[in-house]
């Protein structure tokens, strides 16, 4: 089941990178705070949210489909936009 919500989360990031190219950071400063961002998210606040759910099958399921996978797909595309500047520099400098 997790492998299936990473991959989900990828095909989503992955189809928001391709269908909105603009939405990429314009530089690596901004990019950086993005990484930093999903990795917040992913680390602090993701826990925090499916740890209060209460325990219930319902709540828990409403936190990692309300927050978790949210939050992995942005980590996701993150991921991409780190991959296509790095591809960018390496052009520019190859």
């Amino acid at each position: 089941m997790l492998a299936l919500l990473g991959l989900g989360a990828t095909a989503i990031a992955a189809w928001f990178f391709v269908r909105y190219p603009k939405a990429a950071p314009a530089d690596a400063g901004r990019l950086l705070a993005h990484l930093i961002l999903a990795g917040m998210i992913i680390q602090f606040v993701v826990p925090t949210v499916i740890g209060r759910t209460g325990g219930s099958q319902v709540s828990t399921l409403a936190g990692i489909f309300g927050v978790g996978f949210p939050a992995l797909v942005y980590c996701m595309l993150t991921g991409l936009w780190l991959l296509a500047w790095a591809t960018r520099m390496l052009d520019r400098h190859g």
